[in-house]
C-alpha cells in the first residue's frame, strides 16, 4: 500500500478545503490546532467523536445515507481494525465516505508503540489487500485526490486515504 505523501500542513489544507465545500469532518480524538480551529469555525460539521472509531464510522454511514459528504480522521490502524465491521456494513449498503488514516511511515515513532503503528500490520501488501476486501474499503492514491468528490459519489464503499 502506498501512502499519500503530503506534509501535515498540506493534509490540513486539503481537509479544510473539503470542510469549506460542505463536508462533515469526524475526528477520533486526535488533537491538532487545525482541527480545533475548524471545529470553532464549523461547530455543527466538525465533530470530535472521541476514541470511538466504531461510532465514528457508524455516524459517517448515517450521514452518507442522508446524502452528506463525510471525512473521518483517525489513526490508521485504529480506524481500520476497530471499525472493520462498520466499514463492511457501509460497503454492503453501497455508502461512500472518506476515511483519512494517519500514522503510516512510522510517523508517531517507536515510543508510541503498537497502538499508533499504522504500518506494523499494513506493511505486507497481500495482507492489507485481503483485509481491505474483508472490510469493504478501497484505497485512494494521491493522484486521485482531485476527484475525491466524484469517487465518493460513485464508489459505493468507504474510501481509505493513508497518510504518514
Amino acid at each position: 500500500m502506498q501512502t499519500i505523501d503530503m506534509t501535515r500542513d498540506e493534509l490540513w489544507a486539503f481537509i479544510e478545503q473539503k470542510v469549506q465545500q460542505g463536508y462533515w469532518l469526524l475526528s477520533c480524538d486526535l488533537g491538532h490546532p487545525h482541527l480545533e480551529r475548524l471545529h470553532y469555525e464549523y461547530p455543527l460539521r466538525v465533530i470530535n467523536i472521541g476514541i470511538r472509531e466504531q461510532a465514528a464510522i457508524g455516524v459517517a454511514t448515517g450521514l452518507a445515507k442522508g446524502g452528506q459528504k463525510v471525512l473521518v480522521y483517525a489513526i490508521g490502524n485504529q480506524i481500520l481494525m476497530r471499525a472493520c465491521e462498520q466499514l463492511r456494513f457501509a460497503q454492503v449498503n453501497g455508502l461512500s465516505f472518506g476515511v483519512i488514516g494517519v500514522g503510516h511511515k512510522r510517523y508517531y515513532g517507536a515510543a508510541s508503540g503498537i497502538s499508533h503503528d499504522a504500518d506494523g500490520m499494513l506493511e505486507t501488501a497481500d495482507w492489507f489487500n485481503g483485509f481491505a476486501e474483508v472490510c469493504g474499503i478501497d484505497v485512494v492514491a494521491k493522484n486521485e485526490l482531485p476527484k475525491l468528490d466524484n469517487l465518493i459519489k460513485t464508489a459505493g464503499r468507504p474510501l481509505y486515504l493513508p497518510f504518514p
